[in-house]
C-alpha cells in the first residue's frame, strides 16, 4: 500500500511556457504540444489544464526515485526535430482551500531538458484547473513516498 506524505508548499511563477501564456502562445503551449504523446504512453490527461502549477516547497528539495511513467524520446517540436525530452510522472494529490485535485508531478528530465530547469525545490504538477489559484497561494503537496524523496539541505527526511 503507498503511504503518501504531505509537504507544505507556495505557488510560483515559472517560464508560462507549459500555459503559453508568454512562450509558444501560438501552440496553446507546451503542454498542448506535448499532451497527445503523453497519452499515447498512458498518462491519462482527461481533466488536465494545459498548463503546470509550479509549487516551491523551500527549504525542502526533492528528488524522483521511481517514476510513475516514464515517456522517452519525445519530438514535441519542429523547431526541436533534433532533440527529444524525457519526461518522467509521478501521481500527485494538490491539497488548496480543502479541496483536494489529482494529478501528476510532472518532470522533465534534467539530461534532456529544452530549457531552464526550475530547480530542486520547485515541484511542477499538472492538475485541473482551479480558478482561484494564484502565485503566492499556499497549497499541500502529497506525494506518494515510495516515488518522491524528500530532502532538507542534502539531508532525507522521508
Amino acid at each position: 500500500m503507498t503511504r503518501f506524505i504531505e509537504i507544505p508548499g507556495q505557488v510560483v511563477i515559472g517560464t508560462q511556457a507549459a500555459s503559453g501564456t508568454k512562450y509558444f502562445s501560438e501552440h496553446g503551449g507546451t503542454i498542448a504540444l506535448q499532451r497527445t504523446h503523453f497519452e499515447q504512453a498512458g498518462v491519462d490527461l482527461t481533466r488536465i489544464h494545459n498548463g503546470t502549477v509550479n509549487v516551491d516547497i523551500k527549504p525542502l528539495s526533492f528528488y524522483i526515485k521511481k517514476p510513475t511513467i516514464i515517456v522517452p524520446n519525445v519530438y514535441w517540436h519542429p523547431i526541436y526535430r533534433d532533440r527529444s525530452e524525457t519526461f518522467w510522472f509521478v501521481e500527485c494529490i494538490l491539497h488548496f482551500q480543502d479541496n483536494e485535485y489529482e494529478g501528476f508531478v510532472y518532470y522533465p528530465h534534467p539530461s534532456t531538458k529544452i530549457g531552464i530547469s526550475p530547480g530542486k525545490s520547485v515541484i511542477e504538477t499538472l492538475i485541473p484547473f482551479i480558478s482561484n489559484l494564484n502565485y503566492g497561494s499556499l497549497v499541500a503537496l502529497k506525494l506518494p513516498d515510495d516515488r518522491i524523496e524528500i530532502e532538507r539541505q542534502n539531508e532525507s527526511i522521508i
